[in-house]
């Protein structure tokens, strides 16, 4: 993105590279006027080869890239776009000894960039699944179709969400490094890794189900020791009404009664955390698996365990911005959800942003 000094002398931007091209047109700006990329230092229009086309040159493809991408200190181009932009990057080789730094308010901000320079296709790739899925939905819905679309909407439930979540974030993920990006990017899960996609989103889950299931019985364990003391409880008082004990043994039955609600609220909580601290521990480690598989087409096991040792170099720091962005979808829901078109694909480009500042080549 660039900032420039016009004719009218007046300081503009950030404005992509298109934008300064139509005002080389217009006749707004021309081979002296000042231009600053990315923070950079300011050069006239006709030293950056990006633009070369514009006075007789050839404009260099890589620069194009650079310049259509959001300033980031880790980008570093390696396609223009086309097919090739498509073949899968090496991992850094420092990418585990080597540090990030990012600000909550800083990685939105560029997620906001992504978003706004390809916001049409971002809409639309953020509606086709959700659309499908309504289709699917009503379809199953109908008596003669429901016996057909109902195993195939099972099955799809299981082994489509990696795949497209991968193909969404994928789309964003070129937007980031200035990649051309297409809406049938959405789909480009179900051919870049379709099985560790799937596996990627599959086994996680499975996870946080077992994670879920021992608290659970915590839970479980706590509220069936409370239901006991109260039928004792009860019971010890009935005797005694009946004079089958002394009333001194229905006093001292208090102090079992208080003791089981005691256990059952240190169980209740106990079983909550037992839930809610691995769940959102791993959620948020694992939360780039998909972006690794579909991107460096990585098997699911090692993109699960890559992410998380990036991840937790600055864990808390990831934990907060997933709390923003959820606070951001939350509130975006509220006008008939229509804020969600809006949030919803802010939130992917942010993920997108985010990962190419952790993972990407410097």
């Amino acid at each position: 993105m660039y900032k420039i000094v016009a004719s009218d002398n007046n300081q503009y931007g950030p404005i992509n590279p298109d934008t300064v091209r139509e005002w080389f047109q217009d006749g707004r700006v021309d081979g002296e006027t000042p231009v600053q990329f990315a923070g950079g230092d300011w050069k006239h229009l006709s030293d950056y080869p990006e633009f070369a086309d514009l006075f007789g040159g050839t404009a260099a493809p890589v620069a194009i890239a650079a310049a259509r991408a959001p300033h980031s200190p880790s980008f570093r181009p390696v396609h223009a776009g086309g097919a090739a932009a498509d073949a899968e990057l090496p991992l850094p080789d420092d990418l585990h000894t080597r540090d990030y730094h990012f600000g909550i308010g800083e990685i939105i901000g560029r997620g906001w960039t992504v978003l706004k320079g390809n916001f049409g296709a971002s809409i639309v790739v953020f509606l086709i699944p959700a659309a499908c899925w309504f289709v699917l939905a009503v379809l199953s819905a109908v008596p003669l179709l429901s016996c057909i679309i109902a195993p195939i909407m099972m099955l799809a439930m299981i082994a489509v969400p990696g795949p497209l979540l991968g193909g969404q974030l994928y789309f964003f993920i070129k937007n980031t490094r200035g990649w051309e990006s297409v809406v049938g990017d959405t789909f480009s899960g179900f051919k870049r890794n379709f099985l560790h996609l799937a596996l990627g989103h599959i086994v996680p889950g499975i996870f946080y189900t077992l994670m879920s299931i021992g608290g659970g019985l915590i839970i479980a364990f706590s509220v069936g020791f409370t239901l006991f003391g109260s039928v004792f409880s009860v019971a010890l008082k009935k005797a005694a009404a009946k004079g089958g004990i002394t009333v001194a043994a229905t006093e001292i039955a208090k102090a079992p009664s208080a003791a089981f609600s005691a256990i059952a609220v240190i169980g209740l909580i106990a079983g909550l955390l037992a839930i809610v601290i691995p769940l959102a521990y791993f959620f948020v480690c694992w939360i780039f698996t998909l972006p690794l598989c579909v991107d460096r087409k990585m098997n699911f096991w090692d993109a699960m365990g890559t992410s998380r040792a990036v991840v937790r170099k600055h864990w808390w720091r990831l934990f907060f911005l997933l709390i923003v962005l959820s606070l951001i979808n939350v509130v975006a829901a509220i006008p008939l959800g229509l804020g969600l078109l809006i949030s919803v694909p802010l939130t992917f480009a942010t993920l997108a942003a985010t990962y190419e500042e952790m993972f990407g080549l410097r």
